[in-house]
């Protein structure tokens, strides 16, 4: 792909030139074909974050929370007055962290499943997970709330989706299309069903219900989204379905099919899916959604990756999303194994995005705890983005940037690649280039001096540098002619952030056609 002008900086020495091009910035690109992706891009781009000012290395994450026993499957928050706290569901029990973190304190046990869902009405929040009795949490006491009307038919206890809407609880059972709410405040006793399958275009499951806001926050004017396995979304207007003056419908829209009940959250009053085949905006697929049918007309650089995980692994519990405000970040949670789980981020403002992998644990549940990210993973909550290590291991970092000509459509032989970056200490750097659109070689390593180290471009290679300083300088010198060229990266890190704000090409163009 040949680099925009803007971002090239040619100086000619001799029949020599070179290149300035910037870090990829961009993000990882797995929607656009290798010969259409901007220069800025990535094939690969792992544990970095990107940004309008550069790259920086992504940080660590440190254990918070121990004493719990099973996988942790659930984190959510509870805030009432000055108690702020974090339930877990882990195994077959309940436990409580505080903003302390520590040992956790267990408040129940003998539960059948850990995947619990929660919403907070006035002091309380009620807990439900499909298969045992709701729960009630008041920040002391743990209590099991009882249920009348319409909804003892099936009973409480196989509701696991559960949302507040203007001062109103609404339960439902994700196997089935119709949902259950009560009165004005209420978080038990009777709740009557609404036949939201007698609404329905497609017949779909609820699998969740979101909150969509004209002005950002919350107030009356909210409306309430319900979204169907199918990707139907079924809009109404009102605070009380019993009252028809006071309940409308507004539409049913079409997203693509969302993967799980945990794939939808709110953000500045929007809604953002996790689908089977992209992350999207609510407000942007439903304007351009048809009867019965949805368009992703502007799909992000995440899609193909999305599809390739859905593909894989769809049938893996731990689909989800999180949205992290402090940051302005996207986190969505991939399941490759029951254990293995990777993950991928976006910035909210410029769209860039990345993947993560974090050494040593698998985050097997995320939330935002107090304005900050955590995960749960096996018998333990770690407090993620903090410190400078993956919990005493090394981070991994990599990157193989899009392929460009370097803004000459002929072949020209490459001479030389620099890549500049600051750091607080000594960094290891594999490196390999590849050309024509085509693979990267495999790897080798040798050791070199501080100025850099040659390398043969049929193989990996290892450059060791040392020194302290903001900013270095790491050069890597080979032969290679060939129309287009991408370089690939890997350093491992520890006890330090590094940035990286920009990387030359030094060429010379090819005499012959």
């Amino acid at each position: 792909m040949a680099l925009p002008r803007q971002i090239l900086a040619q100086s000619q020495a001799g029949n020599a030139q070179e290149i300035s091009i910037p870090p990829p910035t961009g993000g990882l690109n797995t929607r656009d074909p290798r010969d259409l992706m901007p220069a800025n891009d990535a094939l690969i781009l792992t544990n970095w974050d990107p940004s309008t000012d550069g790259l920086m290395s992504r940080q660590g994450y440190e254990s918070f929370g121990t004493g719990i026993t099973g996988n942790v499957e659930s984190l959510i928050e509870f805030k009432e007055g000055s108690t702020l706290q974090l339930i877990v569901a882990a195994g077959s029990r309940f436990f409580t962290l505080t903003t302390a973190g520590g040992t956790a304190t267990e408040i129940e046990t003998g539960l059948t499943n850990a995947i619990w869902d929660g919403a907070k009405s006035g002091a309380n929040m009620i807990l439900v997970n499909g298969a045992d009795a709701p729960r009630q949490w008041d920040g002391t006491t743990i209590t099991t709330p009882s249920y009348t009307g319409d909804i003892a038919t099936p009973g409480a206890a196989t509701m696991d989706g559960v949302h507040t809407h203007r001062n109103r609880m609404y339960l439902w059972d994700t196997g089935m299309s119709d949902f259950y709410y009560g009165g004005t405040n209420a978080i038990s006793g009777n709740f009557d069903k609404f036949q939201l399958s007698q609404v329905s275009q497609t017949g779909g499951n609820l699998f969740m219900m979101e909150s969509i806001s004209r002005d950002g926050g919350a107030g009356p004017d909210d409306f309430a989204a319900f979204i169907l396995d199918t990707g139907e979304v079924v809009i109404y207007q009102g605070s009380d379905p019993g009252d028809a003056t006071n309940w409308s419908l507004i539409g049913s829209y079409f997203i693509p099919p969302p993967i799980s009940k945990r794939s939808a959250a709110g953000f500045a009053g929007d809604i953002i899916v996790l689908t089977k085949s992209d992350w999207v905006r609510l407000s942007d697929v439903i304007r351009t959604s048809t009867e019965g049918q949805a368009i992703n007309v502007n799909p992000s650089k995440l899609s193909g990756a999305i599809r390739e995980d859905f593909a894989s692994f769809g049938t893996l519990e731990g689909f989800e999303i999180d949205i992290f405000g402090a940051v302005g970040k996207l986190f969505i949670n991939i399941p490759e194994t029951t254990e293995i789980f990777h993950q991928y981020t976006v910035d909210l403002t410029t769209g860039s995005s990345a993947r993560r992998e974090y050494n040593g644990v698998g985050p097997r549940v995320w939330t935002v705890f107090n304005n900050e990210l955590y995960f749960g993973s096996t018998n333990i909550v770690y407090k993620a983005d903090t410190g400078t290590d993956d919990d005493g291991n090394d981070i991994n970092l990599s990157a193989s940037q899009a392929f460009t000509d370097l803004g000459v459509p002929r072949d020209k032989k490459i001479n030389r690649y620099t890549m500049y970056i600051t750091s607080e200490s000594d960094l290891s750097i594999g490196f390999s280039l590849a050309f024509n659109y085509g693979t990267f070689p495999l790897a080798a390593t040798v050791t070199s001096e501080a100025t850099g180290a040659d390398w043969d471009l049929a193989t990996w290679d290892l450059a060791e540098w040392t020194g302290t300083g903001a900013a270095r300088e790491i050069r890597f010198t080979g032969a290679g002619t060939a129309l287009s060229v991408a370089a690939q990266t890997t350093i491992d890190i520890q006890g330090q952030i590094i940035s990286w704000y920009r990387a030359t090409y030094q060429y010379e163009v090819s005499t012959t056609d």
